[in-house]
């Protein structure tokens, strides 16, 4: 019988509809009584693991870190969730493994989680500089884009050369949810919106094919993969920049990508400092739930709240007032979310750490 890791692995996200469904996947989960917004722990592949969301931000995701490290001697520490891509070529619920973080004043190189076991992960930290390392401002303040219902993320172009794999929904198409086409290409002025619950686990499985299903198949002499996960789950590789508020335009996301990242959120930095000071191996992987190539029309950083939460009574307020472009790009992220942290969920579960 394989014995049981007592040091969990920590997962941070604003929102805990980006981890619902990869909590999902756990067993005995349980509510865990700490100064955050929502915690569960549980058992993943006799590993003791932990999720968290504290809302949206580095302030937020840091005091995430810090109330799991005040009771917990870490393993490992991932900031997950969804984001908005940078690049052009990236589409919605494409996933992101960041080669690095940077909030374009330090970078903290991540690891990827693909092909690492916690045991590994704890080793290459100590042999690879893990020493965040400072940047020259170049490009304009730049802005992010929210993550959940109505919770966005941000873009990233990847690095040239770098390897990639991209993740593309190619399974049977629902009549509920065409993922393929109506989460890739924005609506057209006026068009109609389904609305889809903000709850990730309700989302149709149809629409969605496996990371194990795409992986490339082990050579004969490769190690065995465990029974239950595909040895290297696809994803794209490429920086990630955290950004303090969202990216609404595409002018921003264009000036965000000259830096060379491929993907923006609002968290991740925030997390990789405490990861650093806490000598932690970190991990950074997300989902595209927003294209580079689209300006929003709701001014979500006006919506959140000191908690870094949005207020979703005056969200639907202004979603009534502006039928057309505001509702119907409101339930247009919901839905992209929800397919996203689905997506998410069934990338972290074919992994192996």
């Amino acid at each position: 019988m394989i014995a049981r890791t007592k040091v969990p692995l920590l997962f941070v996200a604003s929102d805990s509809r980006e981890l619902a469904p990869w909590v999902a996947h756990w067993t005995n989960v349980r509510p865990l009584a700490l100064p955050v917004h929502w915690a569960r722990s549980g058992t993943w592949k006799n590993r003791d693991v932990i999720a968290i969301a504290n809302g949206v931000g580095t302030a937020r995701a840091a005091a995430a870190v810090q109330a799991a490290a005040a009771n917990h001697k870490l393993s490992g520490i991932f900031s997950v969730g969804t984001g908005g891509a940078l690049d052009p070529t990236l589409s919605i619920a494409d996933i992101i493994v960041a080669t690095a973080v940077t909030d374009n004043t330090q970078t903290w190189p991540a690891l990827d989680p693909r092909h690492l076991s916690a045991a590994t992960a704890q080793s290459d930290s100590r042999t690879r500089n893990f020493a965040p390392s400072p940047q020259n401002r170049t490009t304009p303040h730049a802005t992010r884009n929210p993550q959940t219902a109505v919770t966005i993320a941000l873009h990233t172009r990847p690095t040239p050369g770098a390897p990639e794999v991209p993740l593309t929904p190619d399974a049977a198409r629902s009549p509920q949810t065409d993922v393929t086409t109506a989460l890739h290409t924005p609506p057209a002025p006026g068009s109609p919106e389904t609305p889809l619950t903000p709850d990730a686990a309700h989302i149709p499985q149809s629409g969605l094919t496996p990371p194990a299903a795409r992986a490339p198949q082990a050579s004969p002499t490769s190690a065995t993969p465990h029974p239950q996960t595909a040895p290297h789950p696809p994803a794209r590789l490429g920086l990630v920049r955290t950004v303090p508020h969202i990216a609404r335009t595409t002018k921003e996301k264009q000036n965000l990508s000259a830096t060379g990242a491929i993907l923006v959120e609002m968290e991740s930095a925030g997390v990789a400092q405490l990861a650093h000071e806490l000598a932690v191996p970190f991990h950074c992987v997300r989902v595209v739930s927003d294209l580079a190539t689209e300006t929003f029309f709701t001014d979500f950083d006006s919506f959140l709240t000191p908690d870094g939460r949005f207020s979703v009574p005056r969200l639907m307020l202004h979603a009534i007032a502006h039928p057309v472009k505001g509702l119907g790009e409101m339930l247009r992220l919901q839905k992209r979310t929800a397919i996203g942290a689905k997506q998410l969920g069934i990338f972290l579960a074919a992994c192996e750490f």
